[in-house]
């Protein structure tokens, strides 16, 4: 993958695999401003992610991580959902490690990451390489229950 578009058309055709009970909503309209990209219903339970792409990281850089960060429309969209009872994330791909980073939409205050903090989520245990664990880890994400601490990488 070489950008955020060929990301989300890569998540998709990943979703679109899963479980015939799982519906998902790809939005594609720039006028519905801090929107996420995509919203899952499974169960009747929801999840909604926004995603973004780097297409490489070195892991001691501290040059910007995120060419386009999330943004704050984006980040307090997702803070309104949580607040609602639903589970909101944002998914950072990683084209060069070929990983999703998994980042709760209420641990999104930071606008931005330098590469060598990417490179740290990257390789904990909140970094995913398939689409179907990715999805079955937000449905099952409870806040109050299992808390990312992304500051130590790890959960």
């Amino acid at each position: 993958m070489k950008n955020e578009n060929e990301f989300n058309a890569y998540l998709s055709k990943e979703l679109s695999k899963l479980s015939p009970g799982l519906a998902k909503l790809k939005m594609a309209e720039k006028y519905h401003i801090g929107v996420p990209d995509f919203c899952l219903w499974l169960d009747g339970r929801s999840v909604l992610f926004e995603s973004k792409f780097v297409r490489s990281i070195d892991q001691w850089s501290d040059r910007v991580g995120l060419k386009h960060p999330f943004t704050g429309p984006q980040r307090s969209f997702l803070k309104t959902m949580i607040r609602a009872g639903v589970p909101a994330f944002g998914v950072i791909g990683v084209g060069s490690r070929k990983r999703m980073i998994l980042v709760p939409g209420d641990e999104l205050d930071r606008p931005q990451w330098l590469e060598r903090e990417l490179f740290i989520l990257c390789n904990s245990g909140i970094a995913f390489d398939e689409v179907p664990r990715l999805v079955k880890w937000m449905f099952e994400y409870r806040a109050q229950d299992d808390r990312l601490i992304l500051s130590q990488g790890r959960r």
